[in-house]
C-alpha cells in the first residue's frame, strides 16, 4: 500500500526503436458511500487507514457516519474536503473501544465543526492486530433532522427499533 503525504514519481520508457501510444491513470483507492447503503468493509491489520468519500448535498441538515457490526477495534476520522483525514489530523472522530459501533453526527450548526456541503472523507483505523470487518454506512437528512431522544440522569426511557432505515436510535 501507499503511504498518504509521501510524494511518489511515475515513470513511462519506452525501450522500443518506434513510438509507443500509452494513457496512464493514477486510482487513490477511496470508495464513495451512498446514502444510506451499508457497505461491507475490511481493513487490513497495521497502521494505514481505508478511505471513503460522501458527498453533501447543500440542502442537507444533518449526516452520520457510522462502522457497524465490528469484529475488532477499529475508529473513525472524517474531514471536509482534502487533505485525506488520520489520526493526528481530522475534523471529528469516534474512538469507542473494543467492538463498539463507531458513529459521527453533524448538523449545520454543530461545534467546532459544523456540516458543510460537499465531499467528506472518512478514514477507518484498524486498531487490532488482526483484519477488522464489519459495514460503513453514511446518511444524510434533509428538512426533518433525526428524531433525537434527550435523556437524563438516571430516568429510563423505553423504546423500540425495527431495524429499518438505518436503524440507529439519536
Amino acid at each position: 500500500r501507499l503511504v498518504p503525504g509521501l510524494p511518489y514519481f511515475l515513470v513511462v520508457q519506452n525501450k522500443n526503436a518506434s513510438t509507443v501510444s500509452f494513457t496512464l491513470a493514477v486510482s487513490f483507492d477511496i470508495t464513495p458511500l451512498v446514502n444510506g447503503v451499508p457497505l461491507p468493509v475490511d481493513i487490513a491489520a497495521g497502521p494505514l487507514p481505508r478511505y471513503f468519500s460522501f458527498d453533501v448535498p447543500p440542502n442537507a441538515t444533518a449526516s452520520s457516519f457510522q462502522l457497524l457490526s465490528l469484529s475488532g477495534n477499529a475508529d473513525l476520522v472524517a474531514h471536509h474536503d482534502l487533505p485525506l483525514p488520520t489520526l493526528n489530523a481530522f475534523d471529528c472522530g469516534s474512538f469507542y473501544p473494543g467492538t463498539d459501533s463507531e458513529q459521527i453526527v453533524l448538523f449545520t450548526n454543530s461545534a467546532p465543526i459544523p456540516l458543510s456541503p460537499g465531499r467528506w472523507y472518512l478514514g477507518v483505523l484498524n486498531s487490532s492486530a488482526a483484519e477488522v470487518t464489519g459495514t460503513i454506512l453514511a446518511s444524510e437528512y434533509f428538512s426533518a433532522l433525526p428524531n433525537i431522544i434527550t435523556l437524563a440522569s438516571g430516568v429510563p426511557v423505553p423504546g423500540t427499533n425495527t431495524g429499518t432505515g438505518d436503524g440507529t436510535d439519536y
